[in-house]
């Protein structure tokens, strides 16, 4: 049968192929074993596909859902550990506080506690304090602290365990002016576990000084016109029971003021002054003369401090003061010239020739004027003093001249003025009668008033004033000895002295200084020609030297 007739055969609807009889085999589906991999054949051959994942797409899903579950889980484990990690120290948490007395006296002694947090989860290592505070504070020593300067000193405290809070205590007193604030500043610093590099935190504590046992006024005018003279006053006192060493006292003037003078000297410039010990109780003042110039309504303030110099050589202040003054326009003006000179030495014995200058500078005449010159010297011969006008009253030492003196002085116009000439002299002998009588000086104020000149409300007159110092030149004497025979200094060669041969003597120098401290004093002596020097002295602190060339 052909292909063709097989194939009619089988599909046309009457075919009766299928009852026919046939061998039955192995492959029968009806007959045939059925393993558990057979039903799966038959669907995967004779049937069509189902949709969705076969078995191993499944397979690889999972996996690949294993291995980002892995991974998500290691990123989560990561990610704590750096964040346990990074939160286990934080900066803010480590926390320092100052606390103590806010308001204290000066010199009293007062403790302090820094007290140190650590609120973190690792320790804290080779920590330690450095505190700093002004120069007037003085930390009492104590074992743990290291004093590094005047203004610092370092604490240290080692290792600081996690979450541990540590407290420091320090004790120390402030010398201070009243009402003056100073501050205790602590900076810890550290090395936290774990994590490179060193930190701080600090802690600022501000405290008010509320007494000083060092009691120190300053008094100055409160008025003065331009170009007057000037007097300030400083009062002292110690009203403890504790003794203060190497006291200073130091002024800061103010601007358009001359240093004229002052008792006593400076011991530095012109205003420092040395003080030394000042005991319970002790007291002292400086009393020092200027001229203060300035415009009118322009204040001028002048301050004092009193303290120590540190190791360092800066100023400790222990107590201070400040007075003002204002600038006015005066109606008077009066200058004081000696010799034509305005300032110049002296010496004893001398005469000086003065002349007062005086002149009404207001718009309105004034009467009843009053000069006075005052004299404040014991070396004045007042018993040779001559006067064309006015009186010399010996007890105060000071010169009057009134209008029964110098008619013009009842009713001086303005623009007006005038002249006084006098002639001042000067003990030969000088009253020397302790090792203190030296340094003589010569110090004369002129000063000029007036009924007319008004006193405004809270302030002080303004009298027109002049103020001259003068300083008495030093008086030295030297005397020149040659001795043969001398003990230290043993001599040689023949005595006459002969013609040819070498004979040495030993000079003595004898210096007398009578009124003042001298000081990079100078002696030079020259050897006439034909003598040697031998280069033998006794010195005890002076330098000596020797010029072959000039002999000297």
């Amino acid at each position: 049968m052909s292909l063709n007739e097989t194939n009619n055969e089988l599909y046309k609807s009457e075919t009766e192929i299928a009852k026919r009889s046939h061998h039955l085999t192995p492959f029968n589906p009806e007959t045939a074993d059925k393993p558990s991999g057979d039903e799966f054949q038959k669907e995967e051959f004779w049937m069509k596909e189902k949709p969705g994942m076969g078995p191993n797409e499944k397979k690889a899903l999972k996996v690949a859902l294993w291995s980002i579950g892995a991974v998500a889980l290691i990123a989560v484990l990561l990610g704590t550990f750096y964040y346990i990690k990074k939160t286990a120290y934080d900066e803010e948490r480590v926390v320092v506080s100052i606390s103590g007395p806010e308001n204290i006296d000066s010199t009293q002694t007062a403790e302090f506690a820094i007290k140190l947090k650590n609120n973190n989860r690792v320790k804290l290592s080779d920590a330690r304090i450095i505190l700093n505070y002004s120069s007037n504070f003085q930390p009492e020593t104590a074992e743990n602290i290291q004093v590094l300067s005047t203004v610092s000193s370092q604490i240290y405290i080692g290792e600081i365990g996690k979450r541990e809070e540590r407290e420091v205590k320090i004790k120390g007193k402030f010398f201070a002016p009243e009402d003056y604030t100073v501050y205790l500043r602590a900076i810890l610093e550290y090395s936290p576990a774990g994590v490179s590099g060193a930190f701080q935190s600090q802690s600022q504590l501000g405290i008010n000084i509320k007494t000083s046992p060092i009691i120190m006024e300053v008094t100055a005018p409160f008025n003065a016109a331009d170009g007057n003279d000037v007097e300030y006053l400083v009062d002292y006192r110690n009203a403890s029971e504790k003794t203060f060493s190497e006291i200073r006292i130091r002024l800061e003037y103010p601007d358009g003021f001359t240093f004229v003078s002052s008792e006593p000297r400076p011991s530095e410039s012109n205003n420092f002054w040395y003080i030394g010990n000042l005991g319970p109780n002790d007291a002292g003042q400086l009393k020092i003369r200027g001229k203060l110039s300035g415009g009118k309504d322009e204040g001028k303030i002048v301050k004092a401090s009193l303290g120590s110099l540190g190791e360092e050589g800066k100023f400790t202040v222990y107590t201070e003061n400040q007075k003002k003054t204002v600038m006015v326009a005066a109606p008077l003006s009066i200058a004081q010239s000696i010799n034509n000179i305005s300032s110049l030495n002296f010496n004893a014995g001398e005469s000086l020739f003065y002349r007062i200058e005086y002149k009404n500078t207001g718009d309105t005449g004034l009467r009843d004027v009053i000069i006075t010159f005052n004299v404040e010297s014991r070396i004045v011969n007042s018993s040779q003093m001559r006067l064309e006008s006015g009186h010399y009253d010996d007890a105060s030492r000071t010169i009057t001249w009134k209008a029964s003196d110098i008619p013009e002085l009842a009713n001086l116009e303005p623009g007006k003025g005038g002249e006084i000439s006098f002639t001042l002299p000067i003990l030969e002998k000088l009253p020397v009668e302790n090792e203190n009588d030296k340094n003589f000086t010569l110090v004369t104020s002129a000063k000029i008033d007036s009924p007319d000149v008004p006193t405004p409300l809270g302030s002080n007159k303004i009298i027109a004033s002049s103020i001259l110092e003068l300083k008495l030149n030093s008086k030295i004497v030297i005397e020149a000895r040659g001795y043969y025979e001398n003990e230290k200094i043993p001599n040689s060669g023949p005595m006459p002295l002969q013609v040819g041969k070498e004979t040495t003597y030993t000079m003595h120098w004898l210096i007398t200084n009578v009124n003042n401290d001298i000081s990079d004093a100078v002696v030079v002596s020259s050897l006439p020609g034909g003598v040697k020097w031998k280069g033998k002295f006794l010195s005890d602190n002076e330098n000596i030297s020797y010029n072959e060339r000039t002999n000297q």
